[in-house]
C-alpha cells in the first residue's frame, strides 16, 4: 500500500479517515463485488462495487493450533434468494480452489475514492455450506485458506501419532513417546 502518496497522506494524517472494506468474491460462475458501507461507488478503475453492509455478516480467523503457518478464515455471505445460495454451492467447481480478496478502499470527505482499491488479504474456498436463519435470510457459509497454509507440511509426514497411523494403520508406537505428550512435533523428511 503506497501511505507515501501525497493524495493519501493528507487524508491519513487528518482527524477523521474514511475507509472501507471490500470484497471481491470470485465464483465460477459470477464474481460478486461488495463494499462493506450503506452505498455502492465505483473505483477509481471503473469497478462497480455493490453496496453490502450486511452482506458479509463476518469473517471470522479460526485457529490452526500452536504451529499455524497461515490464517484460516470463515466468511458468511447474505445472499438475495435461497436460490442463489443453492446454485452457487450445488457444485464444488463453483467455490473450491477460487479465490476470496479483501481490499480498502479511501476517501476523501466528500466520498470520492484515493487511488485504487489497495489489497489487504486473500483466501481460497475451500468448503460451504448454506445458512437461512429464522428470518429466512439466505447466506452461505465459506471456510477458506490462507495461500500458504500447510505447504510446509507433507501429507503425513509429521513424526504424530495420527499421522503415524495413516502411514501404517494399526501402529501404536508414538502412543508413548514423551516429547509427543508435550507437543513436540518432529518432521519426517520425505523419502
Amino acid at each position: 500500500m503506497s501511505f507515501n502518496d501525497p493524495s493519501l497522506a493528507h487524508v491519513l494524517d487528518s482527524e477523521y479517515v474514511d475507509l472501507c472494506i471490500l470484497f471481491k468474491i470470485e465464483f465460477a460462475s459470477e464474481t460478486m463485488y461488495l463494499a462493506m458501507q450503506n452505498v455502492g461507488f465505483t473505483d477509481l478503475n471503473g469497478q462497480e462495487w455493490r453496496a453490502a453492509n450486511s452482506s458479509i455478516i463476518s469473517f471470522d480467523d479460526f485457529p490452526l493450533g500452536a504451529k499455524a503457518t497461515a490464517q484460516k478464515r470463515t466468511y458468511n455471505v447474505a445472499l438475495p434468494d435461497t436460490a442463489t445460495s443453492n446454485r452457487l454451492i450445488s457444485m464444488e467447481s463453483e467455490y473450491r480452489g477460487r479465490r476470496i480478496t479483501q481490499l480498502i478502499q479511501f476517501f476523501t470527505p466528500d466520498r470520492t475514492p484515493i487511488l485504487t482499491p489497495q489489497f489487504l488479504a486473500t483466501h481460497i474456498m475451500d468448503l460451504a455450506k448454506p445458512i437461512v436463519d429464522a428470518k429466512g435470510q439466505a447466506s452461505i457459509s465459506l471456510d477458506c485458506e490462507g495461500l500458504f497454509t500447510g505447504k510446509n507440511f507433507s501429507p503425513n509426514g509429521l513424526l504424530t501419532d495420527t499421522d503415524q497411523k495413516a502411514r501404517h494403520a494399526g501402529d501404536e508406537g508414538l502412543n508413548w513417546v514423551k516429547a509427543l505428550q508435550r507437543g513436540v512435533v518432529l518432521e519426517i523428511p520425505p523419502a
